[in-house]
């Protein structure tokens, strides 16, 4: 007979001498009880030393790796399992894959206990990272294109080529930005009143629709419902943007901040860009 394979949570992982009882789990792979004691703390265990086969070894490398990978870089209280970029469904197939790999080579003195990935949040790996390199704030600090908003220039209209205005769709604001980085209305703007109060409004409205859907970070940032909202209020505001440009004089250029294409991770340029 074959070793048995239980769940994490299962009572009968307390059974037989836990000295033959190992644990598969994303964080240490392959791993038992230090001194194979029914408690204390886990250490890692090389399959060769189970006498499983080599391919094994390799698979279980690779497999915790891909955990590792995204583990290294994001801030601490936050896991792979946290980002939408990860699969994790197919992390647990192929932890299961694994786990019966590994137990069909060893007899029925051992347990091997298999802890699966539970999803909890949902965060695009961009929005983790910049958490921790401040990447969000750089994006602050040039156009789509590398030009900078201000950077050690003077503030003067010599500096840039004709007139900025920057449309962001942006919570707990009115959406439209000046070549500073600041806050500005539709009325500062060379178009007609009636034109500056429908986009301004209709902008405004976006702004506070992405403010009701609540923190990107701490939220569940690709439950179906969000993501959907996302996509619509990206692709609204771009649909305005295209409106502001139209009805401003040809010199000036109109600079879009895509939500949608940022949380995505996309290039710089990709997600803030001229219109």
């Amino acid at each position: 007979m074959t070793a048995r394979l239980c769940h994490q949570g299962d009572p009968a992982i307390s059974e037989g001498d836990p000295y033959y009882r190992l644990y598969l789990s994303a964080s240490t792979s392959l791993a038992r009880i230090k001194g194979g004691k029914s408690c204390g703390f886990v250490e890692a265990i090389k399959p060769a030393a189970l006498g499983l086969a080599g391919e094994i070894g390799e698979a279980l490398d690779a497999w915790s790796e891909r955990y590792a990978r995204i583990a290294r870089v994001l801030p601490y209280g936050y896991y792979p399992e946290d980002c939408a970029d990860f699969d994790v469904e197919r992390f647990n197939r192929d932890a299961l894959e694994l786990a019966s790999a590994v137990v069909a080579q060893l007899d029925d003195r051992w347990i091997l206990v298999v802890t699966l990935l539970q999803r909890k949040k949902r965060i695009y790996l961009s929005l983790l990272m910049d958490m921790v390199s401040g990447r969000a704030e750089s994006r602050k600090g040039e156009w789509g294109d590398g030009t900078p908003i201000l950077g050690n220039t003077a503030n003067s209209d010599e500096a840039f080529p004709g007139k900025w205005v920057r449309v962001a769709i942006q919570d707990y604001s009115a959406g439209i930005f000046d070549v500073t980085g600041a806050e500005n209305g539709m009325e500062a703007l060379p178009i007609d009143a009636e034109v500056a109060k429908r986009l301004g409004d209709a902008l405004k409205n976006l702004c506070d629709r992405w403010t009701e859907v609540g923190d990107v970070v701490d939220g569940l940032g690709d439950e179906p419902m969000f993501s959907a909202e996302r996509a619509l209020l990206a692709a609204e505001g771009l649909r305005l943007a295209l409106e502001l440009k139209a009805a401003l004089p040809d010199r000036w250029t109109v600079v879009y901040f895509d939500i949608e294409a940022a949380a995505r991770r996309a290039w710089l340029p990709a997600f803030e860009y001229r219109v």
